[in-house]
């Protein structure tokens, strides 16, 4: 079939669909008052944070319908439960007048907060999509700031520096400067932030000069999703060779150059020279930091050295369900001493997203991810050697043309999408969000999707820069685009669904990559795209339609293999759930 026919065939299905399907009520806002009051279990040694783990997503039990109508009802003081978490007076009722839903600080915010309130302690903060992380960080800037310090930030990208930007200036009176591509900011703010590259633009202005030199003065420096920034980090399995061709030994991470000028730390003739590194506080925070980005962040220098009495230097919060019986441990400490100082917390309700996963054939047929791997699908379980390590993927016998990226994307992709966009829409007055495989013509992809009918929007920077305006609830429905790279920091409040195409994309990844957990990072990335949905205070929809991700993927192909087992028995860890799709395919 040519692609005028098809884009033909696929734009009267749409049609017909939106003629046979009502439109989805308007959507129930619902904010930050969904909290409840720590509850406590004397005499137990169980945690109060009142964590129940369920993977990467934590279920709660839902407050009181008072509690959740009238802040008030869930009796906490809420000027009293944010200083005693060390956040000044002013900030406090700038906070209540803007975010009155807020009562109280997480659990995780409360002991990050009393952290930075204790002093002399470099930070690791982790804890689930969507909680708040980046939001403790604005608030204990502006703390320091109180305190006669200055801080420096470091975040993903531009779009997330402007949102951090206008939430300090929303919240405090620090001076607060945005550092620019071109190296441009004002040298005297009191927290200075942007992307790494930004920083690097900035000390290379002056000559022979230090990060570190031109931004004098800075006693804390926060990084924001650093495991995102760093990239994927060889692991103790690699062979001398595979870690040669690591991507990580090829290329330095721009967070890690800007870093090491900041510190004062320096590279020399293979080894690394830590004897002038600044005393700087560090903070690192993300929702997926685990043990190996820990490692690197040890032997870079960018926390002080752990050891005899500077082991209390670092405080390790984990409110995650991988946290060890050792941060765990440390968070009923944390609890302990915020009872003691008469702090409370309040413990944020959170839904789950639904996952869908579809696979289209060349013919633009849509079927639905099947975990029974019925014997005629052509898959086989993965391959293990004798230490149960996963052999290569490129040596599974699946089609060859599926094993290799195939140049840009393939339009069945976007029809199918368009497709379950016009089935199943999302509510009014919300959001749609399509999230293109690198290197696919963001472009091209429009294009292709007005040409089905589709009203799209691409995440330029432009469009980011001046903010994305939640639609009109009579607004045909709007769905935006962008990029993987474009994703961490994203944060859009009136999201409803996202469209994942070419699942994981992992056919990108080199044969190295691969055999070096390529797979397992790329699950990782997931997370970070699903954790986009259900972020407090921006869950929108209701019950009867809950926010969802869509994985759409190639039929046979080595990304729907990768999905299968996403989503199947290899990768149980992650406790993602396929769900059944709501409408007809």
């Amino acid at each position: 079939m040519s692609h005028a026919r098809r884009a033909g065939t696929v734009a009267s299905r749409l049609v017909r669909t939106s003629l046979l399907r009502a439109v989805a009520p308007a959507p129930v806002f619902v904010s930050c008052s969904r909290w409840r009051t720590l509850a406590t279990d004397a005499g137990s040694s169980k945690s109060t944070f009142g964590l129940r783990e369920s993977g990467p997503f934590v279920e709660y039990s839902e407050p009181a319908a008072a509690a959740r109508s009238d802040p008030s009802a869930s009796g906490i003081d809420s000027m009293d439960a944010w200083t005693k978490a060390g956040v000044p007076q002013l900030v406090v009722d700038r906070l209540l007048t803007t975010y009155p839903e807020c009562v109280a600080p997480t659990p995780a915010q409360l002991a990050f907060l009393l952290g930075i309130q204790k002093g002399g302690v470099d930070i690791f903060l982790r804890d689930y999509m969507g909680r708040g992380k980046t939001f403790a960080l604005v608030l204990a800037a502006l703390s320091i700031v109180e305190q006669k310090g200055r801080v420096v930030m470091m975040l993903p990208t531009p779009h997330l520096a402007r949102q951090v930007a206008d939430l300090l200036s929303a919240l405090g009176d620090a001076r607060v400067s945005t550092v620019s591509n071109e190296g441009e900011a004002d040298l005297n703010a009191q927290v200075l932030l942007g992307t790494p590259r930004a920083f690097l633009a900035l000390s290379g202005k002056k000559r022979n000069m230090t990060l570190g030199d031109r931004v004098r003065g800075v006693t804390h420096v926060f990084v924001d999703e650093i495991d995102s920034q760093i990239g994927p980090l060889p692991h103790s399995r690699m062979t001398k060779g595979q870690l040669e061709r690591h991507p990580s030994r090829k290329h330095t991470p721009a967070v890690a150059d800007a870093l090491d000028s900041l510190f004062g730390i320096r590279q020399k003739e293979g080894f690394t020279d830590f004897s002038a590194r600044k005393a700087i506080t560090s903070v690192f925070s993300s929702a997926t930091l685990d043990n190996n980005t820990r490692r690197h962040i040890y032997g870079r220098g960018w926390v002080r050295p752990k050891g005899g009495a500077a082991a209390k230097q670092i405080l390790d919060l984990d409110f995650s369900a991988a946290a060890t019986p050792r941060q765990v441990a440390l968070r009923e400490t944390m609890a302990q001493i915020a009872a003691q100082a008469g702090a409370v917390s309040a413990q944020p309700v959170q839904r789950k997203p639904k996952h869908y996963g579809f696979s289209v054939s060349p013919e633009g047929k849509l079927s639905a991810l099947d975990l029974a791997r019925p014997g005629d699908s052509g898959f086989v379980p993965p391959v293990v050697d004798e230490k149960g390590r996963e052999v290569d993927l490129d040596t599974l016998p699946l089609k060859k043309s599926a094993n290799k990226p195939r140049p840009g994307l393939p339009v069945t992709l976007l029809e199918g999408m368009a497709f379950l966009h016009a089935t199943v829409p999302p509510p009014s007055g919300t959001y749609s969000l399509a999230v293109l495989p690198d290197g696919a013509s963001v472009a091209g992809a429009k294009a292709e999707l007005a040409a089905l009918g589709l009203n799209v929007i691409p995440l330029v920077p432009e469009v980011l820069e001046g903010g994305v305006e939640p639609p009109p609830p009579e607004a045909p429905h709007i769905m935006l685009l962008t990029t993987r790279a474009a994703v961490p920091g994203l944060h859009l409040p009136h999201l409803h669904s996202i469209y994942l195409l070419n699942g994981l994309d992992v056919s990108k990844l080199s044969k190295s990559a691969k055999m070096a957990g390529g797979r397992e990072g790329q699950s990782l990335v997931y997370s970070i795209i699903t954790g986009r949905l259900g972020r407090m205070a921006t869950e929108v929809g209701d019950p009867q339609n809950p926010q969802r991700v869509v994985s759409i993927v190639q039929h046979d192909s080595y990304e729907e293999w990768a999905l299968r087992h996403m989503f199947g028995e290899m990768y149980t860890k992650w406790q993602f759930a396929l769900s059944q799709w709501p409408g007809e395919i």
